[in-house]
């Protein structure tokens, strides 16, 4: 019994002598600039967000060379899908002037719905952040009414609180690419 017992004291020691340093969160912002405000009874709603496989993590991931960092210190502090649905949904109600965009769990029928997938959405600490991938606005017979390929690129400083702020900055971008596609009325 005494055996055991110092067997799993060691085990945990071990456990607690491998863990890393402090956790830091970080949370995407919006930063579209708002628009003068525009009569428009049209809604649409953001369908959930396509992520590339490797963005499918709690983890920011950047890159160095032709290699991709996933730091386990630095995290979003919710899930990636949900920051970017967030965040989209502030931007564009912000830009659309008046158009009324909506997650995917509103429980209205909007007559249009905006299909996001990003492909790639990282970037190098001193480098450049690039935010990759196509968008596409369906109507309620999910006829495609307009698709586009996107690639943002924007500085991502030195630090991970820059890189933050460039992911935050280039989705702001890409609302603003969108906006004017959306209806007026």
């Amino acid at each position: 019994m005494r055996l055991a017992f110092i067997l799993c004291s060691v085990l945990l020691l071990g456990a607690c002598a491998g863990r890393s340093g402090p956790v830091s969160y970080y949370l995407l912002e919006a930063m579209a600039p708002a628009a003068a405000e525009a009569q428009s009874s049209a809604t649409i709603r953001l369908l959930p967000v396509e992520l590339a496989d490797y963005l499918r993590r709690t983890a920011l991931v950047s890159r160095q060379g032709g290699l991709l960092l996933i730091d386990d210190g630095q995290q979003w502090a919710g899930t990636l899908e949900d920051e970017v649905t967030r965040v989209m949904v502030t931007n564009l109600n912000r830009i659309a002037g008046g158009v009324q965009v909506q997650p995917s769990t509103a429980p209205d029928r909007p007559a249009l719905a905006l299909q996001l997938r990003i492909d790639r959405l990282d970037g190098v600490l001193g480098g450049a952040l690039r935010l990759e991938g196509a968008f596409t606005l369906v109507d309620e017979r999910n006829d495609v009414v307009a698709l586009r390929l996107f690639t943002i690129s924007r500085p991502a400083g030195a630090t991970i609180a820059e890189l933050v702020e460039a992911h935050s900055l280039a989705l702001a971008d890409l609302a603003a690419a969108i906006a004017p596609l959306l209806p007026r009325s």
